[in-house]
Parts: structure tokens; sequence; C-alpha cells
């Protein structure tokens, strides 16, 4: 009888426990024969590790730049390493979602915020000063009340809603802040601020939406490490510009807010208000009344659809709200109903002037502002795409769920109001800004289907870099020179009171309340100018004050848009040799982005002069520093 002899093999670690700590095992190929298990450990410290190679490189690249603008904005100032840091940015959060329900979150929002810090603040490290023409405007409305003139409604668009220009005012009184530190660094602190109110929207919606559970059982699910991308969508696919010095850009923190708390009624408590959501709702959204009426509306459109859907178990909480605005608009922003009265009535959901005036006009101009309008629909339609394509598979997979459903009745009530607005070709852009947290909340929501987690990192990496083109593709027009905020200050500080017709925002920015200001690159409201817009300032715009002297302004500004937005490059040369010429102009300020003529119709030669017009009488040119009382 014969004895089996077996060699006893030496007992080997199991990986089991590791691949069970980290979920699923982790395979390059599905099939192969080599699979690759790596520790979580590993998958932590490669992220770290990406994450600090991505920041060398994108600080490295705009360290070592110089600003150099052309048709496609900031993008030929930046070197190929500043490009491939932001690829590698989102990439880092991608290796954290490697690690499944151990990714931290944590680490996940520290990369977005890096991301915001180094976009938002490249331009402002190439060009040191604030970008955003219109931020300037807006500040024009800040200027009155700083000075204790008060507010001017029927001057002033925005002292129809006061909260903004009482507050500015305040924060420059109390901490003496220059109005163009505050501008520069009002943006990144914007969008900074928009991440705390959003990530509470994305985290309840990626949580109750993703179909993986919650934490019962202390079982951490994936939904909770799912809702950061949300955060990273907003931030790539934000190319509005809409968190500039404006209004707009505090009303929709107020908007964001009040959407945390509505997505928490709607979500968590199946739509039943308590007297603290209630209360919040109605205060938050009476800041907002206080501030910017497209917002306002924009609340109205979003609670009557929830209403309508039954997701929003109030309905006397869209009476009160529609109370608290219309009460607000008829007895306090009467002013301005009075003045945009006629184009509300030819504008109220015109839907064919709507679609010419915010696709059609928009790409036009030059060749390349056209491809960066055309670049901009693209993105934002495959953002509208990945959250459609998630929420197919979401309700494909686990049916219906309240934060879907509230998601595309939120968009529904987005959508209804965009019509009716006075907003012309900007309506679009705001409505995508609106409709970006729900779409982010939507994109995530098949978060727990691993090809689909592969293909929203993926995009998110491709439109890293991307993003500068879309953020930053007007730039040529919107940095605003040193040159420029010298010849500002000469107008605020030399020729008020004064009619000033070009140099956009020259007339705009300071001492407003002395001046009265017209775009000198549109005619007639929407229409091109022409050279003889420039030789007869009066000839299609109505002037308050007829007996201020006035004056014209051609800018580097001015220059730029005429060729981004009507591709008329060299115009503003042809206006200003046509003017050296005229014995009717003459030059009282000049420095290489602009130059300041006075007016002296030959019809009305006995017109007063202004003090600056006096002083260059007979004088046919001035060095580049102005010629001052």
């Amino acid at each position: 009888m014969s004895r089996e002899v077996r060699k006893l093999e030496p007992s080997r670690p199991s990986c089991l426990a590791m691949t069970e700590a980290i979920g699923p095992r982790l395979t390059i190929f599905t099939g192969a024969r080599f699979q690759l298990r790596p520790t979580d450990e590993i998958l932590r410290n490669t992220s770290w590790g990406l994450l600090a190679f991505a920041v060398t490189l994108a600080v490295g690249g705009v360290a070592g730049s110089s600003l150099r603008l052309d048709g496609y904005g900031l993008a030929a100032s930046l070197p190929p390493a500043y490009f491939l840091g932001l690829i590698c940015l989102p990439l880092a959060s991608g290796i954290q979602w490697l690690r499944g329900r151990h990714a931290s979150t944590t680490a996940i929002v520290f990369h977005v915020v890096l991301f915001v810090l180094i976009v938002w603040l490249t331009p402002l490290l190439l060009e040191w000063t604030p970008r955003f023409r219109t931020s300037y405007v807006n500040f024009g409305y800040v200027d009155p009340v700083l000075r204790g003139v008060g507010l001017l409604p029927d001057r002033f668009i925005y002292h129809n809603w006061p909260l903004f220009p009482i507050v500015m005012a305040a924060v420059v009184g109390a901490t003496g802040i220059s109005p163009t530190l505050l501008m520069a660094v009002f943006p990144v602190v914007m969008m900074l601020a928009y991440l705390v109110p959003l990530g509470a929207i994305l985290r309840t919606i990626a949580i109750h939406g993703t179909g993986a559970g919650d934490d019962s059982g202390g079982v951490r699910s994936l939904g909770q490490v799912a809702w950061p991308a949300g955060l990273w969508l907003f931030a790539v696919f934000n190319w509005t510009s809409q968190d500039y010095f404006s209004p707009q850009a505090v009303a929709y923190l107020f908007f964001i807010t009040w959407l945390a708390v509505l997505v928490h009624v709607v979500v968590r408590r199946a739509g039943v208000l308590t007297l603290a959501t209630t209360i919040a709702l109605l205060g938050l959204f009476s800041l907002i009344v206080l501030t910017h009426v497209l917002t306002s509306l924009e609340v109205l459109g979003v609670l009557a659809a929830l209403t309508a859907a039954r997701l929003l178990r109030r309905p006397t909480m869209i009476v009160t709200c529609g109370l608290i605005f219309i009460v607000w608009q008829l007895n306090v922003a009467g002013p301005f109903f009075a003045f945009y009265a006629d184009r509300l009535q030819t504008s109220l959901l015109d839907i064919s002037d709507f679609v010419r005036v915010n696709l059609g006009s928009r790409v036009t101009g030059s060749p390349q502002h056209a491809q960066i309008a055309e670049l901009r629909i693209l993105v934002t339609g495959i953002l509208f795409a990945l959250a459609g394509f998630s929420v197919l598979v979401r309700l494909l997979g686990s049916g219906r769920s309240r934060s879907v459903m509230f998601g595309i009745a939120f968009l529904f009530g987005i959508a209804f109001v965009a019509p009716a607005s006075v907003y012309g070709g900007e309506m679009l852009i705001r409505v995508l800004l609106f409709s970006l947290p729900m779409l982010a909340g939507l994109a995530v929501a098949a978060f727990g289907t691993g090809a689909y987690r592969l293909l929203l990192v993926a995009a998110i990496a491709v439109m890293a870099p991307i993003h500068i083109l879309t953020h930053y593709g007007n730039e040529l027009h919107d940095y605003v020179s040193p040159n420029e905020l010298a010849g500002f200050e000469f107008v605020s500080s030399s020729l008020p009171p004064a009619n000033i017709f070009g140099g956009y925002p020259a007339g705009n920015f300071e001492n407003t309340a002395l001046l009265d200001a017209r775009n000198s690159y549109l005619s007639r409201g929407v229409l091109p100018s022409g050279l003889e817009d420039f030789l007869n300032p009066t000839l299609h715009h109505g002037w308050s004050h007829k007996d201020w002297p006035t004056y014209i302004l051609l800018s580097r500004g001015d220059e730029a848009a005429m060729e981004l937005f009507q591709n008329r490059p060299g115009f503003m040369s042809e206006v200003k040799s046509v003017l050296d010429r005229d014995p009717a102009f003459r030059v009282v300020y000049a420095n290489p982005d602009v130059t300041i003529y006075s007016w002296q119709p030959r019809a009305s030669s006995s017109r007063p002069c202004g003090p600056v017009e006096c002083a260059v009488a007979g004088t046919r040119s001035v060095p580049s520093m102005a010629l001052r009382r």
C-alpha cells in the first residue's frame, strides 16, 4: 500500500482583505490574465503627486508668461505646460475616485479650489488691472452713494434695486479698499463663495440620486464621494464670466443659497416646509428682489414649475414671493419699467427674436470671435448631453427619484422665464448660469456606473484647458490697460460735468453723477456706429444735459470691440485720422491707448465750453499727459 506524499506550500499573505477594503478589483483590461491591484495607499499618494505636478506646471506657466492678446483671448499668453497642468488637476481627482468609497472628498474639493484659484487669478497676474469692462460700469452705480449723492433711480438702472450699490459703498467706506482692488479680487472671491452652497446642493442630489444608498449601517455610499464631480463640472463649464463685480453676481450667491434650502426641502423632506425653511426661503428671496430683477424672475419660474409638478407642497410660497416681487417693482422700481415699457412689450415672449439675438447675433464678428462663440455653444451642448445621458441611465437603472425629478422641473422653470426678458443677447448666458448647479447635479446622478464615471472624468479633464478659450476668449476687449485707467481717471477728475461719447466705460466709472456717457461702438442701441456718429454725437443719441460740454473718446477697448464684435479692424484709426483734421475737435488728453477730443459744433459755436475745452482753445495737439486745470 503506497502512501501519497504531499509537499507543503509555505503560506502566503492573501490580497483578499486588501481588495475588499477598496471595493471591486481594478483591472486594466477586462478578461486579461494580468490584473493590476493597486493599494489604497498607492492611489492616494499618486493623486497627491499628480496634484503637485499639476500645480507646478500651471503656476510656473503663469510665472513665466507675458500678456499677448489676440482674437482668441489669453490663450497665446500661456505656454503648453500651463494647459497640461490644468488637465492633470481633474485627473488627480479621478485617481481619488479609483479608491471607490474611500476617496477623499476633502482632497477632491481642494483640487477644485486650486483650479479656481489658478484659472481665475491668471488674468489678474498677467494684466494687473481689473478685467471686464462692465465691472467699471457697475462701480459707477456705487460711486454716487459713496460720494454722498445718494440713489438716483431715474439715472442709474440698478438704483431701482439698490442693495448692491449700498452694500459695496459701505464696504469701500469701512475698509478703505480702492475700487480697482475691489473689482480685481471680486470674481475669484465670488466663485469660491459659490462653491459653498453649491456643495450642499450637490451632496444632497448625489446621495439621493445615485441609487447607491446612504449612511445606514455605517456603509459609506458612492454618492458621498460623487458630489465633488459636480463642483468640477460647475468650474470647467462656467464660461459666463458672470462672477464679475456686479449686482447679478451677488444675487447669484443668494440664488444658490436659496436653491440649497429648496433642494433640502424637496429632496430630503418630500416638499414639506418648516418654519425655519419658510423664513429662509422668503428672506433670501427678499434679498434677491432688492438686488436683481432677472434673478427674482428665475426664482418665481422655479417655484411655479415645482408647484405644478407637486414637488413643493405649499402653493402659498409662490403666491407670497409673487406679491413681494410685484410690490417692489410697482412701488420702488417704477422708473425702470417706465423707461423700458415699450421694449418690454415688443420683446416679451418673442421666441424668434430671442433665438436671433441670443444665437445668430452671437456667432458674428471676426472669424476668431465667431469660433469662440461656436466653441461656447458646443461646450454648453456637451454639458447638457452629459446631464441628459446621466438622467437616462439613472431612470433606466433605478427608476425615478425626487432629486432627478426636482432637477428636471427646475430646468423647465428656468427655461420658461428665458424669453420674458429685456437682456437681449445675454439672456442665454444667464439661462446657462442659472441652470449650471442643476446640470452639474444631474450629471453625477449616474456616477455609480463605472463606464459613465470614466466618461465624466475624461470630459472634465478635456474641458479644463478649453475653459481658457471659452472663459477668456474675448480678453482682447475685456482687458483694461493701465493707460486706459489713466484716461478714466482724467475723465472723472477733469471733465465733469460733461457728456462722454466713447471710451467705454470711461464715463461710467467714477464721478458718474456728473457724467452722461454713451457707448461709441453701438449706435441707436444695437446698430454699429459709423463715422457720422463721431462727427455728431447727438445724431443718434439723446443727452439729458444738452448744456454740458461733449467729449469724444477713442480707446484701445473701443478698437478691440470693433474688431472682435463687428469685424471692422482699423475703423477707429480711420475715425482718429478724420477727427485730427477736423477743426471742430480738439485733443485735450492723449496716451497710447486713449485720445480725448473736445467737440465744438459749428452750428452752435456759442455753446459754453468746459474747463478743459477752454484751457486748450487754439491748440491742436498735446503730449501724452493731460492738460489739467
